[in-house]
Formats: structure tokens, sequence, C-alpha cells
């Protein structure tokens, strides 16, 4: 078999030496996995936004607005504060960079 032959191996990764495990990394992967929510997690990276904004500006119900916006939280990806009535989400910095360190990683 010559060399081009041989299946692909992924390369060993020691997930001791990151912050996040393996699940919170399929936890954000997968909450990125539906374009729509790249889109919003793109949208946020601008300014903070409320479910109404994010809903009006793509056209979405507020529920599944909703939806998305938690998918986003319950990754990290997202932090939201309430002011008044209203839900205010917006970037968990700190996290998208700690992801984007590991993403970097294991695309090298």
């Amino acid at each position: 078999m010559s060399t081009n032959d041989q299946p692909h191996q992924a390369p060993s990764l020691n997930f001791d030496e990151y912050s996040l495990g393996v699940e919170e990394i399929a936890t954000v992967c997968a909450a990125l996995s539906e374009e729509i929510r790249v889109k919003i997690f793109l949208l946020l990276s601008n300014r903070e936004m409320s479910v109404m904004e994010v809903a009006d500006y793509f056209g979405l119900s507020t529920a599944n607005a909703s939806h998305h916006l938690i998918v986003l939280k319950r990754s990290k990806l997202l932090n939201c504060e309430r002011k008044g009535r209203e839900r205010i989400y917006h970037l968990n910095i700190d996290y998208v960079e700690l992801s984007k360190q590991i993403i970097r990683q294991l695309t090298k």
C-alpha cells in the first residue's frame, strides 16, 4: 500500500491541556450546526440584542428566535441579561475566545 493509500489518521490530541472538555467542544459545534444560529451568532458579535430584535432582523417568530438563542446560551457562547421585561443577549467573549483557540488547534 503506498503512502497515498493509507487511511487518514486524526492527529493525536491531549484534551487535558484544554480548558474545555470534549463534551463542551461538541456542544459548541452542535450549537453552530444550523445556519440560522451561525447568522445570529455573527449578528450578536457586533452588538447586544433582545429576542424581539433578533426575531425582527431575521423574520422569525419570537418563539423561534428565542429557541435558537437558548441553544446558543446553553452552549455558553452567549450570555443573557434581563432589562425590564426583555432578555438581552450578547457574546460570552471569554468563552468564544477559548472556543476559537481550541477549534484552531483541532483544524491544524
